[in-house]
């Protein structure tokens, strides 16, 4: 659950692999029906960043809604969320 004591909406999430990252790893997002919200893969980095002003319900809805693939199995992947207000806190 997101919450924000002073904002109502966010602009922007970024989620890592962080941790046991291994060649062929890839977050990737499909946009629910409606939501605003859109990504970018950076594979140098292991970050999908997801941006774009929207609630706090529809970033949460977005966060669910990111997939892990890979073609290398055997380690569990720590993955990092972190995310920013509209006033870029």
């Amino acid at each position: 659950t997101l919450g924000d004591l002073d904002s109502e909406n966010l602009s922007e999430a970024t989620i890592v692999i962080a941790t046991a990252y291994q060649d062929g790893d890839v977050l990737s997002y499909t946009a629910p029906s409606g939501n605003p919200i859109t990504a970018s893969w950076d594979a140098a980095t292991r970050t999908l960043t997801l941006s774009g002003v929207a609630t706090l319900d529809q970033y949460e809805e977005a966060i669910k809604a990111v997939t892990f693939s890979t073609t290398e199995g055997g380690l569990s992947r720590g993955i990092s969320v972190s995310v920013t207000d509209d006033a870029q806190v």
